[in-house]
């Protein structure tokens, strides 16, 4: 079975871990921007763009509490989702729209 959402099981498993506060979020997800190959940034565009149209904020908080180990209100994640969104979306040859 494949995992819903891989990229953003990968930023939260290799960036956005445990031992960070959501207050890195910017600079983690500006690492990942810095470092990460095209193909894995606008994967991980279109997994945010999924996770909004998805509009399930219950399943996410699951989700990221999951795969994330945190527990977030909607409120928060979908402060998680935009910010991210407005840090990788933008300025980049290869933008995603959708």
């Amino acid at each position: 079975m494949m995992m819903k959402f891989p990229k953003f099981y990968y930023f939260l498993d290799s960036y956005f871990n445990i031992i960070w506060d959501f207050s890195d979020l910017e600079m983690l997800t500006l690492d990942y921007k810095a470092r990460e190959t095209l193909e894995y940034k606008q994967g991980l565009i279109k997994d945010l763009y999924d996770i909004k149209n998805l509009n399930d904020w219950v399943f996410i908080a699951q989700y990221v509490y999951e795969h994330g180990n945190r527990v977030l209100n909607h409120q928060k994640l979908i402060a998680m989702i935009d910010l991210m969104l407005e840090l990788l979306d933008s300025g980049d040859r290869g933008k995603v729209s959708l």
